[in-house]
């Protein structure tokens, strides 16, 4: 009863998760192709998937490599982020629904996480098509002295 929705949310705009590919893995099991919707990575040109995905844990594992956890919940307590989540959690969260493992808690903590790396000094300046590109698995990533484009 959900499709046309995700298909617009999906044609409007990249959608982000914390592990996006269970995600993902989640909404193919049940919706395997939305119809075609802009690639945000590749502009000008449309996919037929529910992705490129913008993925909290992959960019903060790239980023942060030393830390030992890159788990939302960890993530959440390293940068100080838990109240927040509690208070969003209180206003838009059912009350047996307000812990991880909820699809809305975690969306929220994951959203949480990608303000926070919005305002950090080095990354203020991102754009969506970096939080695309370094939420690919590192073997994924589009090579950035390519000029594929001159070729296209």
């Amino acid at each position: 009863e959900y499709f046309s929705e995700f298909c617009e949310l999906r044609r409007t705009g990249c959608l982000a998760a914390h592990h996006a590919v269970v995600e993902n893995n989640l909404i193919k099991s049940v919706w395997p192709y939305p119809p075609f919707s802009p690639d945000y990575l590749n502009c000008g040109k449309k996919t037929a998937e529910w992705g490129p995905w913008i993925d909290t844990r992959i960019l903060y594992a790239s980023l942060f490599p030393h830390l030992e956890s890159h788990k939302l919940r960890d993530l959440l307590q390293i940068f100080d982020l838990g109240g927040p989540l509690e208070k969003l959690a209180h206003r838009y969260c059912p009350p047996d629904r307000k812990r991880y493992h909820c699809a809305l808690y975690d969306a929220l903590g994951a959203a949480l996480l990608l303000l926070h790396l919005g305002q950090l000094q080095k990354y203020e300046s991102i754009d969506l098509k970096w939080l695309i590109a370094n939420s690919l698995p590192p073997k994924r990533r589009p090579d950035p002295f390519s000029q594929g484009e001159l070729f296209e």
